[in-house]
């Protein structure tokens, strides 16, 4: 069931395995090409001089061998496992175990992060890993398994910054818990100590001033009404969204539905005191201030936790997802046919989520033309010409180098080398206007590529090209021209 259930919630993705599992306006695009570029040596972008853009998830690089496409269904299967194996460790039969998993792999909120394509919110299992090892050391006592603990914990922590401070926020309690039940106080300390020793160094050398300028600050004065809480979660998302079944579709998804199944389940069960560490998750979701409904009520804790770069505080649903998973799980023990819940749980979370199924597909593969690349190519226009919230495939230039492997002369986090030269820049505004500049300065390039999609005044552009550079390449997608050695 593990292995196979995930091909159920990515359909159709397993008719058209080289798609990406995620929403074409998404960023699974952009996490995608963060995989490729770590297997790459050498500038990829922004030639000659490259950019340092540190991964923000290296946790999921062995599994990103097999793309976004194996970073999604290893998480999926991941969830499974932490929320069986702390089921386990708490007693549970290995029916409500698998129940456990069911509702960890299905839950809404994880669905709607691969819909978005945020591979580096996905490996909630290794917190569920992380507490079934701690609960087993405080069982046994046995060394091995505060030792997988502080492994499991320094992953999850290395699935980005997010999951580094929601592993501090539930760490706490989880602790005091396992020592409150064993009285085993060294091994919790020492998975602590291991954990910290894995994360530290990243931490230390992690520089996020890459994305200062995207970072979102909220307004000290928020809104009466927020009039989009049902679609835009950023500084928290709406209280009702937890608990509101949705008809609707939101693409890309944010979704954040709990699952009333799922609730109800965790409320039967014996273990309902596994939502005391799903809570403070839950406030830190509803980011700055609580809202029911779109009527805005009070500030909450997340307004007063002075980090930069933390606005999408709705992330904090997909780690709680495990506790709720597996409170649910001893819930399905007590029907009288268990097999029932994991059907209920996997149609509530498509049938009454917001993320939209069947899923919709990113299709990497791109326009004929790009067959034609070999060398470092200047695409027209620049792709950062694409509106913000727009209809298009964001990040065309990254996706499409995935197939075609060569270094591309722009980049999307900093201000671009060679795209800075007015000779260049005024190539790109003739998409636009038709006037090609005096002067073509294309020293370090081998070829240029005018986007038929996107080159408005193309057939002019093309034309005052030839002319300076010979014949191109015609194929579907645009024009392709070498750029003579100078």
């Amino acid at each position: 069931m593990a292995l196979g259930l995930p091909l159920l919630l990515l359909w159709p993705w397993p008719l058209r395995p080289s798609h990406l599992p995620s929403h074409p306006l998404g960023e699974g695009t952009n996490h995608a090409w963060m995989f490729w570029r770590a297997f790459q040596d050498g500038p990829v972008v922004n030639w000659p001089e490259g950019i340092a853009i540190p991964l923000m998830d290296p946790v999921n690089l062995p599994v990103a061998v097999f793309g976004l496409q194996g970073v999604v269904y290893f998480n999926l299967v991941l969830a499974f496992a932490g929320a069986w194996a702390l089921a386990r460790a708490l007693k549970a039969t290995e029916a409500g175990a698998c129940a456990a998993g069911v509702a960890a792999m299905s839950a809404p909120v994880l669905l709607g992060l691969v819909d978005m394509g945020l591979s580096e919110a996905l490996p909630i299992g290794w917190l569920g890993l992380h507490a079934a090892a701690l609960v087993r050391w405080g069982d046994t006592g046995r060394h091995r398994w505060w030792l997988a603990s502080g492994l499991c914990l320094a992953a999850f922590a290395l699935s980005g910054w997010y999951h580094a401070l929601f592993g501090l926020v539930v760490e706490g309690p989880l602790a005091a818990w396992v020592l409150w039940r064993s009285r085993r106080p060294l091994g919790v300390l020492a998975q602590g100590a291991i954990a910290l020793a894995l994360v530290l160094p990243r931490a230390l050398t992690h520089d996020s001033s890459l994305w200062a300028e995207r970072f979102i600050h909220a307004s000290p004065h928020p809104p009466e009404f927020r009039p989009h809480w049902r679609e835009l979660p950023v500084f928290g998302t709406d209280l009702a969204n937890l608990v509101l079944p949705a008809l609707e579709r939101v693409e890309p998804s944010k979704a954040v539905y709990l699952g009333l199944v799922a609730l109800g389940l965790a409320l039967l069960g014996r273990r309902r005191g596994l939502l005391l560490f799903a809570l403070p998750l839950w406030i830190l979701a509803l980011g700055h201030h609580l809202s029911v409904a779109g009527e805005v009520l009070a500030p909450m804790p997340a307004k007063f936790i002075p980090i930069d770069g933390l606005s999408h505080w709705h992330r904090a649903a997909g780690p709680a997802a495990i506790f709720l998973a597996v409170a649910a799980g001893f819930g399905a023990e007590r029907l009288p046919r268990w097999w029932l819940a994991p059907l209920l749980l996997v149609a509530d979370s498509l049938l009454f989520s917001q993320t939209a199924f069947p899923r919709q597909l990113t299709d990497p593969s791109p326009p004929a033309i790009y067959e034609h690349v070999d060398g470092v190519l200047l695409e027209l226009p620049f792709d950062n010409r694409r509106v913000d919230f727009g209809e298009e495939i964001p990040r065309r230039s990254n996706l499409y180098q995935l197939s075609h492997g060569q270094p591309v002369a722009e980049n999307h986090e900093g201000p671009d080398a060679l795209l800075q030269r007015p000779s260049i820049r005024a190539l790109d505004a003739a998409c636009f206007d038709g006037a090609l500049p005096d002067v073509l300065d294309l020293d370090g390039l081998d070829q240029v590529l005018v986007v038929e999609a996107h080159c408005y005044e193309a057939e002019a552009v093309v034309d005052a090209l030839t002319v300076r550079l010979g014949e191109p390449t015609r194929a579907e997608g645009g024009w392709l021209f070498g750029i003579p050695d100078q």
